[in-house]
């Protein structure tokens, strides 16, 4: 299957190659460290509208996160009001990102504004694939719950073997949950890089995650990028720890003095206001790590399945051979 991006330099057609998990993550680490200060500008930039738009509903008071809504419901208009505009926005910078990290990687001319024109043109499939995969995604997981229903309304004590057997079932019921969300954790490659949408992008996702190379659980598609993931999960929790890290020395501290009450441990405004500005800045840094390591793991799949180095490397000497001077016209 054809790549939009088919025109790579020479360099990176050269480093095109299968790698291990490690090596892997070490590309994702270094690709991201030698481009640093562009992926966090324009990461910045994507995710300056939900920082911006949550410090004015806070101003107003009007900032309501989920847990909020069980004790005020009457809320939840301006819960959409700032949760909506933020996915769709995040959702269409994903796939910006996604384009800028796939040049990057195949060293081919890339721009935020170029990024952001090739995310336009594709914003419709990118909106329409993410929609279908999460309505799936929901419906996988819906009978996960099937035995915490059963458990909540069973009449009288529950015994221990139905307890058992009941997280058995969940924990079986899970799994398909589980599956299917990692099978479609390259979606927007193949929406953004590949130009399909919809279920057949989904399809795409799927097909290229479960690549196996052999019985080794170790090299199962889904093994090697939830690994990949993983490296990257642990650093955004620990830039989620350090972004709170006000918030949980303010409240430490009232708690020291004696000050148990609510009002004394609610953080304050400039608290708050402190928490959210490192909230976004650890978003920023964070975001393009796991388009990188997905945009990596992509094309590893690509080249070890499609021999995709020998298909650009094809495609460059076309290139090549074009423009050689006895083949161009005066």
């Amino acid at each position: 299957m054809a790549d939009v991006l088919s025109s790579p330099s020479s360099s990176a057609i050269s480093g095109l190659r299968p790698f291990s998990i490690g090596e892997l993550a070490d590309r994702c680490f270094q690709l991201y460290r030698r481009h640093f200060i562009p992926l966090f500008y324009f990461s910045a930039l994507i995710h300056a509208f939900p920082f911006s738009l949550s410090l004015i509903l806070s101003f107003f008071d009007r900032n309501v996160s989920f847990t909020d809504l069980s004790a005020h419901p009457e809320n939840i208009t301006w819960f959409l009001i700032r949760v909506l505009p933020s996915i769709l926005l995040l959702t269409l910078g994903d796939g910006a990102l996604t384009d800028y990290v796939a040049r990057l990687y195949l060293g081919q001319y890339v721009s935020v504004r170029h990024s952001l024109a090739s995310m336009i043109r594709r914003s419709p499939a990118i909106l329409w694939s993410t929609v279908i995969k999460y309505v799936l995604i929901f419906l996988a997981f819906l009978p996960s719950i099937i035995p915490i229903v059963i458990g909540q309304s069973w009449n009288g004590p529950l015994s221990f073997w139905m307890i058992v057997i009941l997280s058995l079932a969940g924990l079986l019921l899970f799994m398909p949950w589980l599956i299917l969300a990692v099978r479609y954790l390259v979606m927007m490659q193949a929406v953004m890089l590949e130009k399909v949408s919809g279920f057949a992008a989904l399809r795409r996702s799927s097909e290229i995650i479960r690549y196996n190379l052999g019985k080794n659980i170790m090299q199962w598609g889904e093994t090697r990028i939830s690994l990949i993931l993983l490296v990257i999960g642990v650093a955004n929790i620990l830039v989620i720890i350090a972004s709170h890290l006000p918030q949980l020395v303010a409240t430490a501290g009232e708690m020291l003095r004696g000050n148990l009450s609510a009002n004394a441990i609610t953080p304050s405004p400039v608290i708050m206001t402190i928490t959210q500005l490192l909230n976004f800045l650890g978003s920023a840094l964070i975001a393009p790590l796991f388009v990188t390591g997905g945009t990596l793991f992509y094309y590893d799949v690509r080249v070890r399945k499609e021999a995709y180095d020998l298909e650009l490397l094809a495609s460059s000497l076309k290139l090549d051979n074009a423009a050689a001077p006895g083949n161009l016209r005066s």
